[in-house]
Formats: C-alpha cells, structure tokens, sequence
C-alpha cells in the first residue's frame, strides 16, 4: 500500500467489515484510503468492535504464504515480483 500498489475495497454491511480486515488494518498503519462496497455478511459472522481488538505484532504467516502474497502484489501493481521486492527492501530500509 505504501508503495501504491492498488488494493480492492473492503465490503463492509452497515459498519461492520465481511471481508478485508487485514487491508483496513494496513491501511490505517500507512494513512492510506480504501473504498468501501456494500456487502451482505453470511448469518456465522461475528460482529465485534475495533477497540475491543488487541493487535498482535507478529508476523504468522509462513515465507511461502509471504512470497504468494507478494507475488499477487507485484501482479496488481504491474510489476515483476523481482522489481516488487527490491522496492519493500528500499521502503523497509527507509
């Protein structure tokens, strides 16, 4: 998101979000905007408050899981994975 690369927008019923919560949270860290779309949220869903929400800093995805996402990113963006990369190392050293 800090590089630019465009994401979809979270689909939200009323205030709550049905799908997109790991982009609203990413958006939040970088200041960054996401469109909102209706949605309807399946009748199992949880609805729940942000402030009742603890944020855990670590990273649990897998390397495999990572390079899978990065690889979708890079194709998003219209870049090579290779140019993709070489631009979060620049960014994570800046």
């Amino acid at each position: 998101m800090s590089l630019g690369v465009e994401f979809e927008a979270i689909k939200v019923e009323r205030e709550s979000i049905v799908n997109g919560h790991h982009r609203y949270v990413a958006s939040i860290l970088v200041n960054s905007k996401l469109e909102r779309v209706p949605w309807t949220a399946p009748k199992s869903m949880t609805h729940c408050t942000w402030n009742k929400i603890a944020l855990d800093a670590n990273d649990w995805e897998s390397d495999l899981e990572i390079k899978a996402h990065n690889e979708r990113d890079a194709l998003r963006a219209g870049l090579n994975v290779e140019v993709f990369n070489s631009l979060l190392e620049v960014k994570k050293d800046s």
